[in-house]
């Protein structure tokens, strides 16, 4: 493994900075004292094996903000770049800043501990100077000495091949026999003699050749016996995936067959169900996004509020209440208006009159400096005037054609006004009657807004309590099915329909004659049966019956709440319509038409954008 870029993110003093080793060869790093090569050096130990807790290269950025990173190359020219963040754990990032695992660093490093690193490649200067004085007071080999300076000094590397050469000659002697590499290598050079002799014979190459064939048969056996168990494997795995939906489903068809008829009725009332909560959605998303819609105007309106208020010279911070203009003030600010479109009409009709008399004046004056007049001095003095009155024509220009580009400019201003006049299809007229419409403000607007906001609402909540009594009244269907079973226990209704029937039948039997009285006692009798098998049922299953009396009482009380329910959601479906009547109510005398069902912020955000055309048209006549 190699290191091909340093980058120095947030460390130490540093910021950004990055230093490129990717080129083959030898690189020194040149630096003075404190310019950062021992930072640098501590970056690279902290990139491969973490950040230490207790690092002194926090001083310019905090702990959790110090990044190395850098791109690693192992043997096979294979590039991965790597961040390290200061932290406890998932230390180890990929470029887009993702936990990276340690596993792949572990990997480019070989196996090679921080402590081997420290001592074999990171030598600061410390580590140095005690490999020097372990040169200075070591009495072997120079190559040693420096290897134990790199790894600590101390001799502890003369110790270790003292131990090894021992270790070795009880191994392994060139003359030896009886020691066991000596027994190894007496046997693997019999054995590769061995191997020779045969390889030498055609009918070892014969039988190599059909070993070969046998092997690389049964290899395809094998690699076809693992696909067709990975193919099973995978059916049992959708088949053990799939074998719970099939219990839930079988369940499912035998309750349904149980349940028979009732259980169409249930699957065509949850279907409307969740027709009706589709629809209810639907009017939730479009609610949610009127309200992202209310809440941009409002903003959008405060805006415009704070600017106006800081024109007229008003606190921006006042209560909006303050600020609010009712009918008669509305109705003055519109004449003031229109007073001041009257007034600079007239202003500018005075400034084009009063350039007509200049004119004019100047011309008599050039009339009367015609009239003789003695010496050259008097027309020297006509000339020199001549020809400043002919400067400044030229200095003026050609008038005539930037008048009428100006007046150009003001016709395209003047379309694309009326163009935004006529956007959206409510009004079809000229610009000036379009800002002489007589409108209603937008506090009117809002409070009816609010007051169909509120009815929209109102409708909501009705919506849901409904829908929450279906579902009671679902529960209670559910479980009076239940209680009743195939033989529901008779009420008290059943109870007196039969004691009515057996008094019938009793006031029958005491006005028969003799010849009906002996069908009449066969009827009475009949009847008084099954008034007391009525009766004794009752009394057997009284639980059942009380149960069931309970149970249709709620189902009464479900069915008068849902109908008040119902009755409530007309009256609020009333209001919300009245709400648009009164929006083009007050659109009527304008003889503008809002859309159906009322669309309150699109009129309201009509009115603004009247406001701002009325604006720019009295600018424009300016």
């Amino acid at each position: 493994m190699r290191l091909a870029t340093l980058e120095l993110l947030a460390y130490g003093p540093f910021r950004g900075v990055a230093l490129d080793f990717s080129s083959p060869g030898v690189h020194v790093v040149l630096g003075r004292n404190e310019a950062g090569k021992s930072t640098t050096l501590r970056a690279i130990t902290g990139l491969l094996y973490g950040i230490d807790a207790k690092t002194p290269d926090a001083h310019v950025h905090r702990f959790a903000d110090l990044r190395v990173g850098g791109v690693l190359e192992d043997a096979a020219g294979a590039r991965v770049r790597v961040i390290r963040r200061k932290g406890n754990a998932n230390t180890l990032l990929d470029e887009r800043e993702q936990p990276l695992d340690e596993g792949v660093m572990k990997k480019l490093l070989g196996g090679v501990s921080k402590e081997t690193f420290t001592h074999a490649f990171g030598l600061d200067h410390g580590a140095l100077e005690a490999g020097a004085k372990a040169l200075l007071e070591g009495r072997g080999d120079l190559g040693e000495s420096l290897f134990d300076a790199s790894v600590g000094g101390g001799g502890e590397v003369q110790r270790l091949l003292a131990e090894l050469n021992a270790e070795a000659d009880r191994l392994y002697k060139p003359r030896g026999s009886a020691l066991p590499l000596n027994d190894a290598l007496k046997s693997f050079a019999e054995a590769q003699k061995a191997i020779r002799e045969k390889e030498s014979r055609p009918e070892a190459f014969l039988e190599q050749e059909r070993g070969l064939a046998e092997a690389i048969a049964a290899r395809e056996a094998r690699v076809k016996e693992r696909a067709d168990l990975a193919a099973r494997r995978a059916r049992l795995e959708r088949a053990k995936r799939r074998l719970p939906l099939e219990r839930r489903r079988r369940r499912a068809l035998e309750r349904r067959g149980e349940l028979g008829a009732l259980a169409d009725e249930r699957v065509h009332e949850h279907a409307a169900r969740l027709d009706a909560l589709k629809e209810r959605f639907v009017a939730y998303k479009h609610a949610r996004e009127q309200r992202r819609a209310s809440l941009a105007d409002v903003e959008r309106l405060a805006d415009r509020v704070a600017e106006a208020a800081r024109r007229a010279g008003l606190d921006a911070g006042a209560n909006a209440e303050a600020l609010r203009l009712d009918a008669r003030k509305e109705e003055r600010v519109h004449a003031l208006l229109r007073d001041r479109t009257r007034l600079v009409g007239a202003i500018e009709s005075a400034r084009v009159e009063i350039a007509k008399q200049e004119r004019e004046l100047a011309r008599l004056g050039a009339i009367a400096g015609d009239a003789p007049s003695s010496g050259a001095d008097a027309r020297g003095a006509d000339v020199a005037e001549l020809a400043a009155a002919l400067e400044r024509a030229r200095n003026l220009g050609d008038a005539e054609s930037r008048l009428a580009t100006r007046r150009a400019q003001l016709e395209r201003r003047r379309r694309d006004l009326e163009a935004k006049a006529r956007a959206g299809g409510l009004f079809d007229g000229s610009l000036e009657a379009f800002v002489a419409l007589r409108l209603p403000s937008v506090a009117g607007v809002e409070r009816l807004e609010a007051r169909a906001e509120a009815a929209a609402q109102a409708l909501a909540r009705l919506a849901e309590r409904g829908f929450d009594l279906e579902k009671e009244a679902a529960a209670i269907e559910r479980q009076i099915a239940v209680q009743s079973g195939d033989f529901a226990p008779p009420d008290a209704a059943a109870l007196v329909a039969a004691r009515r029937a057996r008094d019938d039948a009793w006031a029958a039997l005491r006005a028969a004659d003799a010849a009906a009285r002996g069908r009449a006692e066969v009827e009475m009798e009949r009847l008084l049966r099954e008034a007391d098998a009525v009766a004794d049922r009752m009394i057997r299953e009284a639980d059942r019956v009380t149960t069931l009396a309970r149970l249709r009482s709620e189902a009464e009380t479900n069915a008068r709440q849902s109908e008040r329910l119902a009755a409530e959601r007309e009256r609020a479906t009333a209001e919300l319509a009245a709400e648009g009547d009164e929006l083009a109510a007050l659109f009527a005398e304008a003889k503008l038409a809002p859309p159906r069902p009322a669309a309150f912020s699109e009129m309201r955000a009509w009115l603004e954008r009247h406001a701002q055309i009325g604006e720019s048209f009295a600018a424009l006549r300016e």
